[in-house]
């Protein structure tokens, strides 16, 4: 095992608070009994009020961090339908189990969005209008950013909404990204899985130097998808974090991201939300022996608060064509020309470091 040390920081967030009350529940109870220092919401969940209410009658949750799970796969938009159409398909609320025979406006799904992103039938202004409206949802709850951004089935780092997703954290001054790199090397149980995660790590090295370049901070390892559901175990956990930290603390300390999806299988939602495994992640997360050993060996944390640096003018933003990879040049002029944005406030490229 790794040698204890303050350096060896260990986040472990739970994702997907506000999906489901019974997805709720079992998230303040990992809080409560287990390992879990963060969480993700969703603005558009279904259980997301509660969710807000319950972490207001805990006074935040103390020393807990708050992000926001951007969700752009399933349920239906907090903005304007008519103004985000590529992003939204026609859902049949009957094929849901749904009593009454409706239709509505909703996203593409979880591999229905990746598709169409890939096939340019996404239109970027659109996931800015989203993703903006969702950012002004938790402030307008919480009165504060979220600590940390990540995506509902890592849809942050998907190509051209990487940069959106970027540019909007830089311009709320939030600081903390998800950077879901993690070994894929041994396949996954589930093919359709394993093809999905392996496309995601992909994605997130492409997506890495565009965070970065925003100023945004990632941690310096991650894991989740090789640990979701039934494989996760308190053996796995700690074999990871000791072979992250043999890896890392070479280089002067480290800090670990643990994405996990805890809580009671929910009546209604995807076959995810409503798996035993779900149940399973909770039972894991809250066995004393994992907090004993974790609390003895690493320093449990949640996304730290760090000031961001203030944004300039215009003039100090590079254009996207002396930045190629941060999203496509006809992108970046919908933007200009769909959107009543001054482009100051869209930040679609980085800001210029300049001299001292």
């Amino acid at each position: 095992m790794a040698e204890a040390t303050r350096e060896i920081r260990v986040v472990v967030n739970a994702d997907d608070l506000g999906y489901a009350q019974e997805r709720n529940r079992g998230i303040f109870e990992a809080i409560d009994r287990g390992v879990v220092t963060s969480a993700s919401i969703l603005a558009n969940g279904l259980a997301s009020a509660e969710a807000v209410e319950s972490w207001r009658k805990r006074g935040g949750s103390g020393t807990l961090s708050l992000g926001l799970h951007v969700n752009l796969t399933e349920g239906k938009p907090l903005a304007d339908p008519r103004d985000i159409p590529s992003l939204l398909v026609t859902e049949n609320l009957e094929d849901r189990g749904q009593s009454e025979s409706k239709s509505r406006r909703a996203f593409r799904g979880k591999f229905g969005f990746g598709e169409a992103v890939r096939n340019e039938k996404v239109a970027m202004p659109e996931v800015l209008i989203e993703v903006r409206a969702q950012l002004m949802w938790f402030f307008d709850k919480f009165g504060r950013n979220p600590t940390h951004v990540d995506g509902h089935n890592h849809i942050h780092v998907l190509p051209g909404v990487s940069a959106v997703i970027a540019s909007l954290c830089h311009e709320r001054s939030i600081r903390w990204i998800r950077m879901p790199l993690e070994d894929m090397d041994s396949p996954l149980e589930d093919r359709k899985q394993d093809v999905f995660c392996k496309q995601v790590v992909k994605n997130a090295k492409v997506a890495r130097p565009i965070f970065a370049s925003f100023g945004l901070r990632m941690v310096d390892r991650f894991a989740g998808m090789k640990l979701s559901g039934k494989v996760l175990s308190r053996d796995r956990i700690l074999k990871h974090l000791d072979t992250s930290c043999r890896q890392l603390c070479c280089k002067g300390g480290c800090f670990i991201e643990i994405m996990t999806h805890p809580g009671y299988p929910s009546r209604t939602g995807d076959e995810f939300s409503r798996s035993p495994e779900r149940l399973h992640e909770l039972q894991v997360l809250t066995d004393p022996k994992l907090t004993k050993a974790m609390m003895k060996m690493y320093k449990l944390s949640p996304f730290p608060t760090i000031e961001a640096p203030s944004l300039r003018t215009s003039k100090d933003i590079m254009t996207v064509s002396r930045h190629p990879t941060a999203v496509p040049v006809h992108y970046m002029e919908s933007v200009k020309t769909e959107i009543k944005t001054p482009v100051r406030n869209l930040m679609l490229s980085p800001p210029v470091k300049t001299p001292a």
